[in-house]
């Protein structure tokens, strides 16, 4: 199957291939650069023999080659940056050299070189900096220098907040998003190694996300890549971008410096979502290199450290009484519950109160070079971080949820990172590279107490009712995560005339522990205070140990085999020819569930064992004019993208075989609560002798899966302009071959459509709403949903695309300035959106549900962003004596998230459920052509006496709701397709202002302000963000779902009730809406 589709699309290319995208110009190491050239005589003629030397000026590190027929010479494993001084020498011929050759992240140099029969020395030429060549690259790819690193505006002090300024990736949605893949779906390499979240937990992509932490600190690091179609065959591992970092190392000068970045709550904007409670954050670290042995032996060390104390959000207790959110609990209520809980725990729930959670982090990067001859370079490397991010909610504090202390949990994180490389450069040009690597990661939730988690039905401060939750949070009751990826990676270049043949190979094995005990303290509730007096729940939820103390061993193999042929066809055109095989391993077996096989056919054990994916590339770079001056590329291949092992190690979770549940009138069982016991393992039983022990969730894997594969080709022209300008034009298109599918196997084949259209999993909806999804008969007689709550399957489908087309100007530092201009027109389809860890959620809200959900039909993804303007820039002015202005600006006008509209459940459980497929709040409205027509949709009253709402004006408000949104307006008489509606678009400026004092000896103390969302610093009302006035999710419910006029929802109508003041878009009152601001110091010499 695989190998038609991509014969059909290899076909289908062909074509076009002319005109369609790009490869590596040469053979370079991923974490190094190279220089490649001919040497010649007087006439023309290539020179054999001839002895090139090419040192480092900063380290004296020194690399030798000879040229080969032709006069051709291949020199590799450069480390990035320089200057570099280049000499070739041959008996008979004067010498000639080049200084100030300054060499980039994967970039191959070219220089070609003439020596002349002349007994006297030719002087020294300097070439051209990287800035005043179009770039060797022909893949879609940018590039972020020190210079920039250093100098552009960064609040968060992280590396990956740079990834933004790549102009085809989407920054309006949930993470940063490359070709529409899922931000889960991206990479993050170290100098070569695997820096990524393997398991997938966090939004950043870095190891420790969950705490805030970051892989290295940003003065550790020499040049930046965000990489989308890199067709050097070496790099893999991504669906998404890539981002590849090196780092700094020492020099023959010992140089360093140290830092402080400082902000609190009174550092923006006056208003209480900035200064309510106290806030500050201080970031600060140093860097030291120099010699231990000159020009033999560097050291590099970069420590960074940061203190943070920063307020829980939501109501709480002596909140200043401009608060718009009020506090739920009356004083009566609140010293009630503390007064009974500290009656079976002498602690006490802790309290309702302002909290401040600091949020300590710690990197120690630390790095050595040594040259141990002409030949072999080693470098070893360790990269250490550590996270806590205290006083963290599961849910959080809201209007009418008041959370004690108690219920709060802690995130904890430690990694270590060794990774030792050698890079052998031999006299013929070939050149190997061996990384060897260990990652380890612990993340750990802790809660504060032991104390079983409880939840008491109160009655609200003013009317309503509210609950109060303390005890330990469900979730992190037992929580703990062990990852540990070992690497192994070994490439050898060898070039053959003018042929440059790779070979390599890449293997991660990781291993990974989960112990994730859910509900292992216990989980109560009681409908009443005086029923958490008397012990009388109203439910009771427990885990039970199967096997191996609850904990969950998970180990893979990721293993890449690749060959390429960097082929100089012409001085002026190159082609590459690679490929590469992706071979993943599942290396842990399952235990055979029987009541798992009955109701689904599925074996647990029947997991995929072994996968080989191809992924065939070809590209080429065609230096039109022969100067580097207007280069032409292109390239076209498939890439495979490691998925988040939390997607794969949930089969292993919720496999039925590690842990089971004890639910109490609770998970579909209706057997009673027994009385409440702190010590919730006294109960192996309801209070009436029963209690089912469900299998709860089951996820499955297809045995045949793949990863996600996308098919990309991209197409750019560069020319470079006056003054050190470079213009781009280049557009990217990507396919995926495969891509994960979440289906869900407790449904049964579709039982109908309603009167609007939409499919049917359900017989049944009851007039009061609540839809009753139709389960397969076999998982009926299993058990049920009672027994079964959930079965996610993860298939795999061949829809989902992407396109952006990209101009660009840019200029790197030179003259005191550098900067980039760009504009991106983008489109993404897919069929699911991935945005959750669970199988789940996935499934539920990857994409809002109209149709067949076994029908892989491609909507607007929620990675989708039409429109992207960029600009980034930095100017130094220098005046006096020795002093200097620093000035960097960044800019980013980005098209608003996508959305869209569903309902809302009503007052019955279950209800808003359109579809009945047994989630609420992924249902897609239908747009009533006339909302004032009952026979089309129908209202309800709602409210009572002087807050009355008759059905009729919310018919006349909705109607003039969808009349006033242009999104809505255009699917009249349908239901709207999914997230074809947007928020505004999004304007934000970041302003940086430096200046430097100079000291005694060559040493500088610079200051510098940054301002954030400058914008609002000018106008209060400029640089806010828009967002819909209901939810701050994609799926936004809109009309509440009150009841059905039947049972049957085939012919029945639903009705619903609207809010007349909803408003399409208001003011996010979060923090980015705001300016806010950051203070630093720094020293160097």
């Amino acid at each position: 199957m695989f190998t038609r589709r991509l014969t059909r699309t290899i076909s289908a290319l062909g074509l076009v291939l002319a005109a369609a995208v790009a490869a590596e110009a040469g053979a370079q190491g991923v974490t190094t650069g190279a220089i490649s050239g001919i040497v010649t005589d007087s006439a023309g003629s290539g020179l054999e023999g001839v002895q090139l030397s090419i040192v480092n000026q900063t380290t004296g590190f020194t690399s030798r080659a000879s040229t080969r027929a032709g006069g051709r010479y291949f020199l590799q494993g450069l480390e990035v940056g320089g200057p570099y001084t280049l000499t070739a020498r041959r008996i008979g011929f004067a010498p000639d050299t080049r200084d100030g050759i300054n060499i980039g992240l994967t970039q191959n140099l070219r220089i070609d070189m003439r020596l002349t029969a002349q007994a006297t020395t030719l002087r020294a030429v300097e070439v051209l900096s990287t800035a005043d060549v179009a770039p060797s690259s022909a893949g879609t790819r940018t590039v972020v220098s020190d210079s920039a690193l250093s100098r552009l505006p960064n609040l968060s002090r992280n590396l990956t907040d740079f990834i933004a300024i790549a102009p085809q990736v989407s920054v309006s949605g949930p993470g940063f998003s490359a070709g529409g893949m899922s931000n889960r779906m991206n990479n993050v390499q170290i100098d070569g190694a695997t820096e990524r979240d393997v398991f997938g937990l966090g939004s950043t992509g870095q190891p420790g996300a969950q705490t805030g932490s970051k892989s290295v600190p940003i003065d550790a690091v020499k040049e930046l890549q965000i990489l989308l179609a890199p067709f050097d065959v070496r790099q893999g591992n991504f669906g998404g971008l890539l981002l590849n970092a090196v780092t700094k190392s020492g020099t023959n000068d010992l140089r360093g410096g140290a830092y402080w970045y400082y902000r609190d709550q009174d550092f923006g904007r006056n208003v209480p979502t900035l200064r309510a409670t106290p806030f500050d954050r201080s970031t600060y670290g140093m860097t030291l290199g120099g010699p231990i042995i000159k020009d033999r032996l560097h050291f590099f060390i970069a420590p960074e450290f940061q203190r943070e104390n920063s307020p829980v959000s939501g109501p709480f207790l002596g909140q200043p009484t401009s608060a718009t959110v009020p506090f739920p609990l009356a004083a009566d209520s609140m010293n009630r519950f503390e007064t009974i809980y500290k009656k079976y725990d002498a602690a006490g729930p802790g309290s309702t109160g302002a909290v401040n959670g600091e949020n300590p982090l710690r990197n120690l990067f630390g790095r050595m070079d040594m040259q141990i001859n002409d030949v072999h370079r080693v470098v070893f490397h360790y990269n250490y971080s550590s996270g806590q991010l205290p006083s963290r909610l599961q849910q959080g504090r809201t209007s009418t949820r008041a959370v004690y202390t108690s219920n709060f949990h802690d995130y904890t994180q430690k990694k270590h990172a060794p990774v030792l490389q050698l890079y052998s450069n031999f006299a013929n040009g070939s050149f190997n590279e061996l990384f060897l690597g260990y990652n380890r990661v612990r993340d750990r939730r802790i809660p504060p107490t032991t104390f079983p988690q409880v939840t008491v039905t109160v009655a609200r401060a003013g009317a309503g009712s509210a609950t109060i939750v303390g005890g330990a949070d469900q979730f992190s009751q037992v929580n703990e995560l062990d990852t540990d990826t070992y690497e192994f990676t070994n490439n050898f270049t060898m070039p053959r005339g003018n042929h440059t043949f790779t070979l390599g190979t890449r293997n991660e094995l990781m291993k990974l522990r989960n112990l994730f005990l859910q509900s292992s303290f216990g989980v109560w509730t009681f409908s009443s205070l005086a029923n958490f007096d008397t012990g009388t729940a109203s439910s009771f939820r427990r885990s039970f140990i199967l096997r191996d103390g609850g904990n969950v061993f998970f180990d893979a193999l990721q293993t890449a085999l690749y060959a390429q042929d960097q082929w100089q066809v012409t001085p002026k055109f190159s082609l590459t020819l690679g490929g590469r095989a992706d071979i993943s391993s599942f290396l842990t077996d399952l235990p055979y569930s029987a009541p798992i096989d009955s109701a689904y056919g599925r074996r647990t054990d029947d997991v995929p064992k072994r996968a080989i994916q191809f992924s065939p590339r070809i590209g080429w770079h065609y230096d039109i004019t022969g100067n580097q001056v207007n280069i032409f590329r292109g390239g076209v291949g498939l890439f495979v993208g490691t998925p988040p092992y939390v997607w794969l190690e949930n089969a292993y979770v919720n496999s039925g075989t590690i842990i089971t549940f004890l639910n109490c009138n609770t998970g579909g069982s209706r057997d009673p609560a027994p009385k409440f016991n702190a010590d919730a393992t006294v109960y192996e039983v309801c209070a009436n002798g029963a209690g089912n022990k469900p299998i709860g969730a089951v996820n499955f894997l297809d045995r045949n899966l793949k990863f996600p594969q996308p098919l990309r080709s991209t197409i750019g022209f560069d020319r470079v302009l006056p003054g050190g300008l470079i213009a781009t034009a280049e557009g990217l298109f990507s396919k995926t071959l495969n891509q994960f599918f979440f289906v869900n196997r407790n449904l049964r084949d579709p039982r109908g459509v309603d009167r609007n259209g939409r499919v049917l999993y359900g017989d049944t909806i009851r007039t009061n709403g609540q839809g009753l999804p139709s389960l397969p008969p076999a998982v009926i007689a299993a058990g049920g949903a009672s027994r079964f709550s959930e079965a996610i399957d993860i298939v795999n489908h061949d829809k989902d695309f992407s396109y952006n087309l990209t101009a660009k100007l840019q200029k790197t530092y030179s003259n005191n300035w550098e900067g980039s201009a760009a504009y991106t027109f983008s489109r993404a389809r897919d069929v699911q959106s991935f945005t959750s860890s669970t199988h789940i959620s996935n499934w539920s809200f990857g994409r809002t549900l109209s149709g067949e959900q076994l029908d892989p039909y491609t909507s607007i993804s929620l990675f989708d962003q039409p429109h992207k303007f960029s600009v980034n820039g930095s100017y130094s002015l220098h005046w006096l004596r020795n002093l200097t202005t620093d000035f960097s600006a960044s800019y980013t006008g980005t098209s608003g998230a996508p959305h869209d509209y569903v309902y809302n459940r009503g007052a019955a459980s279950g209800s808003g459920d359109l579809n009945a497929d047994g989630v609420q709040g992924n249902d897609l409205i239908y747009v009533p052509a006339d909302a004032r027509n009952p026979a089309e949709i129908m209202f309800s009253n709602s409210g009572s006496g002087t807050s009355l709402v008759t059905a009729a004006a919310q018919a006349e408000a909705f109607e003039n709701f969808i009349t006033n949104s242009p999104c809505l307006s255009k699917f009249r008489g349908q239901i709207m397709p999914r997230n074809s509606c947007r928020l505004p678009f999004i304007h934000n400026v970041n302003v940086s202002l430096r200046q430097s004092i100079p000291t005694l000896a060559g040493q500088r103390v610079s200051v510098q302000f940054d301002i954030f969302n400058f914008g609002n610093l000018l106008n209060k009302n400029w640089g806010k963000v828009q967002i819909n006035q209901t939810s701050t999710f994609n799926n936004v419910p809109i009309l509440t779902h009150s009841g059905q006029t039947g049972i049957d929802p085939k012919t029945a109508q639903g009705i619903f009730q609207f809010n007349v003041n909803t408003k399409e878009y208001v003011v996010g009152d979060f923090v980015s809406s705001y300016w806010r601001s950051q203070v630093a110091v720094r020293y160097s010499f």
